[in-house]
């Protein structure tokens, strides 16, 4: 018999039709592909990938220098499987989109900046569909979340501060379908003073964070349920209760003094010596 030939795999087809010896991307890293023109007027391909900086140490888009197949009528394909591939493989579903729930306010009013340079044009590259949702003020984002159908939403995304994070687990847990909102898929792309989900997800780089949600591979994130009558509350990762609480929302007042309201705070707390109580219980693993 003869000798059987196994198909390429998708960065090999393109490989071949860009030139082999000057195309190399690792489909790790890859964000996606957009179409443009080179001087003389031909159709090329722009790649996009997620590279570490020799300087910061950290991850940033770099958008590749003009790629030329070698026919004109490739660089629609290659942009096709170079998008699938952003995607993990996966190929893009009509029914569902990325739901994006932007805190302006968040930081410093990083936000917005960091929608318009890094989130949207890697969207853009990828392909994906998605829509957008600036909120107006305070439990706006929970409202999204309670809003949106866990059917038609590929994953949630927050741009903004663990509040925001926290806003947004409200909605998905407190509704009535919470157990097939909670399947929701959740990302934070780290705009916020503090990003404790996206730090403890290793995407502390709004790069880096979208390079997740494109790859698509979520894991479980253990929430807690803090129920103080007639109020219930949803927490991740850390809850507080007694003296660090108190003594972060007894000094909001003193936000003038900078990190010295938590040493006049926790003194504060010490010296009233107050007791506080809690019934706690958990579901073992397994």
């Amino acid at each position: 018999g003869g000798v059987r030939r196994w198909p390429p795999d998708p960065v090999t087809k393109c490989a071949s039709m860009l030139g082999a010896r000057k195309f190399k991307v690792p489909p790790e890293a890859l964000l996606g592909a957009t179409l443009g023109w080179s001087l003389d007027g031909r159709q090329g391909v722009y790649i996009w990938m997620c590279r570490s900086s020799r300087i910061a140490r950290r991850r940033k888009v770099l958008r590749s220098r003009l790629f030329i197949p070698r026919r004109a009528d490739e660089a629609l394909e290659v942009q096709q499987i170079m998008q699938m591939q952003a995607r993990g493989g996966r190929a893009l579903d009509p029914k569902k989109e990325l739901v994006f729930v932007m805190n302006p306010m968040s930081g410093r009013g990083r936000g917005e900046a960091i929608w318009d340079a890094v989130v949207r044009p890697i969207l853009s590259a990828s392909g994906s569909r998605f829509r957008m949702v600036a909120t107006e003020g305070p439990k706006h984002a929970t409202e999204v979340a309670r809003s949106l159908d866990p059917a038609s939403t590929e994953a949630i995304v927050i741009l903004g501060g663990d509040g925001t994070v926290h806003e947004v687990l409200q909605g998905l847990m407190g509704r009535p379908d919470w157990e097939a909102s909670s399947k929701t898929p959740l990302a934070q792309v780290p705009t916020g003073s503090g990003n404790a989900l996206a730090g403890c997800a290793g995407t502390s780089t709004p790069v880096e964070a979208m390079l997740a949600v494109l790859k698509g591979r979520p894991a479980a994130l253990d929430v807690a349920s803090v129920f103080q009558p007639p109020h219930r509350h949803f927490s991740f990762l850390s809850s507080y209760m007694g003296l660090l609480s108190n003594l972060d929302v007894g000094t909001d007042h003193l936000r003038w003094m900078g990190e010295a309201r938590f040493t006049y705070g926790g003194a504060r707390e010490l010296l009233k010596g107050s007791k506080h109580m809690a019934r706690v219980a958990f579901v073992p693993k397994g």
